[in-house]
């Protein structure tokens, strides 16, 4: 470690030398004195390399406060947060971050000068700079801008190293209330979590021995369905793809969220620790175990037949109709709280089919040859508690009146020539035996209905 050795500049730098990020003062390891004049900021570059960087800056000025803030070139970049900072209310500030893999480092100090103070006052300083070899993962998340992408419901360990902070990161896609959880694995010290918005805002941190944080996230999904979804590719592609996201689709993304473990004070040795973030909600949704997609290019292909499905989300899933015949697909439930609609597509991403009702019953016929996207939609008031439905696939020859796959009654309406049954004493057996026995019980019921009336 350097020692630091503070002294006094009389006079002013020269103009423009590190008063911009442009301008910015190579730093070296070692110790160095400097002044701030008129502008109230001074930039440094610290040249990339390995190890724990320490970085120490004291003053004597009753009339401000100078504080620390290192960035890498893509935090800059991007205008995010600074990979660490020192705001104290003291005259002494001091950065321990480890450097190994972020490249070139940029030291920004900002000085705050009281009101009453002169902007042309001399304040001196005394920057200290020294590294130390560090032998820690380097792979997980280590700023903001790099966080480590987490699955909600899955605990994982980590170390949390000297002049490291940990980041994490992960997506809520409905109204829920999330639980992020750090456990200790083996010393307790001060660990601080603080979670953060997309936006780069702080919505909540935990104070003296919490090691957990509740959010509620109140995002709503949106519900208008677009005619044509632009893929960009013409209707004849010879390709599957998948339809283009409408505005409602990317409302369905959700929010991002991330937490910050730091340390409270400084760490002599890596601290062993696990982090799990978990859907808390009430009635929280679980999916099923079949393989489903919350997003277009996840979907699974369906053959005929009926599937027990609950979804939590948007599914969807393809299907593919042969030439000369007709798709069917059904989609039956019970609820009394929302309601579940289909849409199918096209490979263009044209919308082919829908269906609406708000009965428990879906249903969507298609005698369009080719290959059809499924998209199944919970209304927002399902999006908490989820909805069991199953779904069923008949594909029937447009000629031959049995179909392959899962047995779908098809509602026909009455024909009003044909009498009901009220009128004739015999019961109407249209759609209740499949087309081999239909004929047979037609013209026995018809003999018998004959001697009956005739």
């Amino acid at each position: 470690m350097w020692s630091l050795i503070v002294g006094l500049a009389w006079g002013c730098p020269e103009e423009g030398l590190g008063n911009e990020l442009e301008s910015a003062v190579v730093l070296s390891v070692g110790s160095t004195t400097a002044s701030l004049c008129s502008s109230e900021e001074r930039w440094y570059r610290i040249m990339s390399g390995e190890g724990i960087l320490d970085l120490t800056a004291i003053f004597a000025h009753a009339q401000g406060d100078l504080d620390l803030f290192v960035y890498d070139q893509a935090s800059l970049d991007a205008g995010l947060l600074p990979l660490a900072s020192s705001r104290t209310a003291t005259d002494n500030e001091r950065v321990v971050l480890d450097r190994t893999g972020l490249g070139d480092l940029y030291l920004k100090l900002q000085w705050h000068p009281l009101e009453d103070s002169s902007d042309f006052e001399l304040r001196s300083y005394g920057l200290s700079l020294s590294f130390s070899p560090s032998a820690c993962d380097h792979s997980i998340g280590r700023s903001f801008a790099n966080s480590e992408q987490v699955t909600m419901g899955e605990e994982n360990v980590y170390s949390l190293c000297p002049g490291r902070e940990l980041w994490f990161s992960f997506s809520v896609f409905h109204s829920s209330t999330f639980l992020a959880q750090m456990t200790y694995l083996e010393q307790e010290i001060p660990l601080q979590m603080v979670l953060w918005s997309e936006e780069g805002n702080i919505l909540d941190l935990t104070h003296e021995d919490r090691q957990e944080l509740s959010y509620s996230y109140w995002g709503m999904v949106g519900d208008s369905e677009a005619e044509v979804l632009d893929t960009g590719q013409s209707a004849d592609t010879s390709q599957p793809q998948a339809p283009a996201e409408t505005d409602s689709e990317l409302e369905e993304t959700g929010a991002s969220f991330f937490v910050q473990i730091r340390s409270l004070e400084e760490l002599s040795e890596q601290v062993s620790l696990s982090f799990l973030v978990q859907d808390d909600s009430l009635s929280a949704c679980v999916e099923d175990d079949y393989p489903q997609a919350v997003f277009v290019e996840q979907a699974p292909d369906l053959t005929w037949g009926s599937y027990v499905l609950r979804a939590c989300a948007t599914d969807y899933f393809w299907f593919e109709n042969n030439e000369d015949s007709q798709l069917w697909i059904r989609a039956e439930f019970e609820t009394l709280e929302g309601d579940l609609d289909l849409y199918l597509y096209d490979e263009a991403g044209i919308l082919a089919a829908s269906s609406e009702s708000y009965e428990g019953l879906e249903e969507i016929v298609v005698a369009q040859q080719g290959r059809f996207l499924l998209k199944v939609q919970l209304s927002h008031d399902l999006q908490d508690i989820g909805i069991d439905y199953t779904l069923s696939v008949l594909s029937q020859e447009i000629d031959d009146a049995e179909g392959q796959g899962a047995t779908i009654s098809i509602e026909e309406e009455p024909d009003p020539k044909v009498s009901s049954p009220e009128d004739t004493g015999c019961m109407n057996l249209r759609g209740a035996y499949n087309s081999s026995l239909r004929m047979i019980v037609f013209i026995a019921v018809s003999i018998m209905c004959r001697r009956r009336f005739f």
